[in-house]
């Protein structure tokens, strides 16, 4: 009885490990993506479809579902970049439970 129950308490400690990974790395790859897209903008003096490319390109290798129509880059009056991107990310806990989060960055030089 003893070993069921210590069986039980390592599955119920695994799960929510396995949860906290599973919910934890949209979050995760927001961030990174996040201060990927702040060096781009602050660095890349470029024409906005150079800097489309380089949040796409970076949002791919940060795992960000991101597509390509969802970057929005426009230079204003004061000749400043300001990009837009958002998406969302749906986290599937063993057919259980759906979470969809959205995530949206702006920045600016």
């Amino acid at each position: 009885m003893k070993k069921l129950r210590i069986l039980l308490c390592l599955a119920a400690i695994g799960t929510g490990l396995y949860a906290a990974f599973l919910f934890g790395m949209p979050k995760y790859r927001y961030e990174v993506f996040k201060s990927d897209a702040n060096d781009i903008i602050r660095f890349n003096i470029h024409h906005e479809k150079e800097m489309v490319d380089n949040f796409y390109e970076k949002a791919r290798e940060a795992g960000v579902p991101l597509r390509r129509e969802d970057i929005h880059v426009e230079r204003g009056m004061d000749g400043e970049f300001r990009a837009e991107m958002s998406w969302m990310e749906t986290v599937d806990f063993f057919g259980l439970y759906q979470k969809t989060f959205m995530y949206s960055v702006e920045v600016h030089e």
